[in-house]
């Protein structure tokens, strides 16, 4: 890898030669400059504009090309005037490696720049439809692994294309950039732009203009250890980023979804096996939750997670029961009782309490009552009510 920001750094760029790659360095060397003294004694001030008329020094050389568009400018000018190339011109692990490595090192006087790849594509005006096909793309990176009859290629680490983020020395580094940007605010009109930020061939996973993500699979795998949100949809402050309201979310400490202003299903809610719904009071000023759950003997059961605090169900409204009510305990009604009618089941006991008023039917085993005899009991007073 040739470092194009300091002549000096050829020898600790270009790494351990072979002894025909050193040889090869000494000739271009010598053939640099030669070249330089013939261009001042014979060729200053003449040539092609378009091409260099003289030897091509290699990418980061003294006296050769500083940034990889000088060097691809050169080269063109080169083979154009059709010119020797001087072998190993990229560099790369050794001398002569096809391998293409630029970097840019800052030195005084010479501040950070970047490197560009790119196109710039006119529409003329004898031309003035200019289309843009696949197959034209300003950079298109492809990897090829071919394995001829009997051979195995064997693609088991790194990727096709890696960006990587490396900080080096004993100071304190703050990056906060992101490892890939996209943008399409250099376009004439941003809010415009529909195109795709990223999206396969077929569109099955695409990111869009808005940046809503669409794909055909989405999946969260964690690993042991982690923690925090694996799943997040929240809304942000507009000047500064950082969430405001967190609206859906799982978190990886218990694995529940939460969604903060409700869940609006327009289909069947399906709860199978011990699931339930659990209702917890707010604020939680008492230690309880209610869930309503289902048991194998077709029952629906509302319970309570503390004993001291039953279950009292409240209906705003009419309550409507298609079949059988079931009532274990005493049913208090505060207005008025329209049955149909009312059937007692013949009790051997008095049931209402000496204190209370109440009518029951017995079945003849009460001593001073007849079986089937209505009675109404009003503070341990006896009334037949059936009496012909």
């Amino acid at each position: 890898m040739i470092d194009v920001s300091d002549p000096a750094a050829e020898a600790h760029s270009i790494g351990r030669l072979t002894e025909s790659e050193r040889k090869q360095l000494e000739e271009d060397r010598r053939r640099e400059e030669e070249t330089r003294r013939r261009y001042q004694e014979e060729v200053a001030g003449f040539g092609h504009w378009n091409a260099a008329n003289m030897p091509l020094p290699f990418f980061g050389s003294p006296g050769g090309p500083r940034s990889l568009e000088d060097w691809a400018h050169l080269a063109t000018y080169q083979v154009q005037a059709m010119q020797r190339v001087v072998n190993g011109a990229f560099g790369g692990p050794s001398y002569l490696a096809g391998n293409i490595g630029v970097v840019h090192r800052n030195r005084p006087g010479n501040p950070p720049a970047g490197s560009r790849i790119g196109v710039h594509w006119t529409a003329f005006p004898h031309e003035p439809l200019l289309k843009i096909t696949r197959g034209q793309a300003p950079l298109e990176v492809i990897s090829v692994l071919e394995a001829p009859a009997g051979t195995v290629v064997d693609g088991c680490a790194g990727g096709v294309l890696e960006v990587v983020r490396e900080h080096r020395g004993e100071g304190l580094v703050l990056d906060h950039r992101p490892l890939i940007l996209l943008e399409n605010a250099r376009s004439n009109s941003p809010s415009t732009v529909r195109a795709d930020m990223i999206s396969d061939v077929a569109r099955r996973f695409y990111v869009a203009a808005g940046a809503e993500v669409t794909g055909s699979k989405l999946r969260a795998y964690c690993r042991p250890g982690e923690a925090g949100k694996v799943l997040e949809i929240g809304r942000t402050d507009p000047e500064t980023g950082e969430v405001v309201e967190h609206l859906v979310f799982v978190d990886l400490a218990d694995g529940v979804l939460v969604a903060r202003r409700g869940v609006l299903s327009k289909a069947p809610i399906r709860l199978e096996g011990e699931a339930s719904i659990v209702l917890a009071p707010q604020p939680a000023e008492i230690d309880v939750t209610f869930a309503i759950e289902a048991t194998p003997d077709a029952t629906v059961r509302i319970g309570s997670s503390n004993e001291e605090i039953p279950v009292r169900l409240e209906v705003q409204g009419s309550l409507g029961v298609a079949g059988d009510a079931l009532i274990g305990g005493k049913l208090f009604v505060a207005g008025s009782i329209d049955p149909t009618d009312l059937q007692l089941t013949p009790q051997p006991r008095n049931p209402v309490p000496m204190a209370a008023h109440g009518l029951w039917v017995s079945d003849g085993t009460e001593p001073g009552t007849v079986k089937g005899g209505l009675y109404y009991e009003r503070g341990g007073k006896r009334i037949r009510l059936d009496t012909p």
